[in-house]
Formats: C-alpha cells, structure tokens, sequence
C-alpha cells in the first residue's frame, strides 16, 4: 500500500509526506512489483540501474484475491477540537471523515462547543471489496474537517488489521489526531 500527501499538495508542504509514507495522511494506491537480483552478472551487463519499457496486459492472477467486507463506525464525541471562528465571530462546524481505500463515510457537521463536537452517529459502508490477506488491506483513515471551506484539519490512520481483530465489539476508544502539517499554510 502506498500513502503520500493529499492529492493537489505539492512541493515543500507535501514532500515529507510523499518521502515517508508512513507519517502521510492519504491512500495513494497500491503496486505490482517484479525484481531480479543477479548474483553473477554477465560483463556485458551494465552495473549501472535501468529501466527497460515492456508491454502488460493485466493477468487476473495478478490482482489480490478479494472478499466483501463492512466497515462500520460509530462517533460519539471530539474532545479538545480545534476551534476556528468564521469572520462574523462564530465558530465552524466540525465533522469527520472515514476513509478505507476509495471508500468514504462523511458524518453530518456538527457545532464546535469551547473543544467539544458530539456528532452521535453510526455509519456504515457494506460490501466493500479489500485484499483477503490482512497485510494488504489498507489503512483506515479518519479526518477532522472544519466548514466554510471545507479543509482537513487533523487525521488518524488506524490499522484495518487491529479493527478486524476486534469485530465491532471492543468498547469505544478515543482515537488521537495528528495535525496535518501539509495541508496548512504555514509551511
């Protein structure tokens, strides 16, 4: 799996995301790979990189095997949110994002009270369609966004593996966010 930078961030407000994809707060995709490691090369070999173009037509033995899941995500409440005030004097609705892969749940906007936005909602996305094999699954990311205009403020990216483990019938657990220093302008 692949993550990098939210799609139409570039130069230096995204290039540490796009370098370390680890700490990136978007799924970018993912990658077939081949190597070849040639322990003895021919001397007509050069020993230095290259890249050879070849045509591919897409084989079904190359897609992952997948099955049908379901993603489902209950949000009670924020705590020590962020909060912005519109030119007016009020302050911006709140609401979160939860993505896995190219699936999304959006949750109704929701007042920012001193810190506290209580959304109290469940959502649910049914079927989707993911990797069998739980390495490949991609990462659940969820994303606290303000209103007018509607900006990322902060993310988590949750593990799928350690969801899966749990099944729905762990308790509620407060998930941290982390700022998302590529998308502010300060850098």
């Amino acid at each position: 799996n692949l993550y990098g930078a939210p799609l139409g961030v570039q130069g230096r407000r995204g290039a540490l995301q796009n370098r370390f994809g680890d700490e990136a707060s978007t799924y970018r995709g993912r990658a077939l790979l081949s190597f070849e490691v040639l322990e003895r090369p021919p001397a007509t070999v050069s020993t230095v990189a290259h890249s050879r173009a070849f045509r591919h037509k897409a084989m079904d033995g190359h897609a992952p095997a997948r099955m049908p899941y379901h993603l489902r995500c209950l949000a009670i409440l924020g705590s020590e949110i962020p909060v912005f005030r519109s030119p007016g004097g009020s302050t911006h609705k709140m609401r979160l994002v939860v993505t896995i892969g190219g699936h999304r749940l959006e949750y109704s906007w929701a007042k920012n009270e001193r810190g506290l936005v209580a959304w109290r909602e469940l959502q649910a996305a049914k079927s989707i369609q993911l990797p069998v094999l739980l390495e490949e699954i991609p990462d659940v990311c969820v994303y606290l966004q303000r209103c007018n205009p509607s900006l990322t403020v902060c993310y988590a990216r949750v593990p799928a593996a350690a969801l899966l483990k749990e099944q729905f019938r762990g308790p509620p657990r407060w998930v941290h966010l982390t700022p998302d220093a590529c998308r502010t302008r300060r850098n």
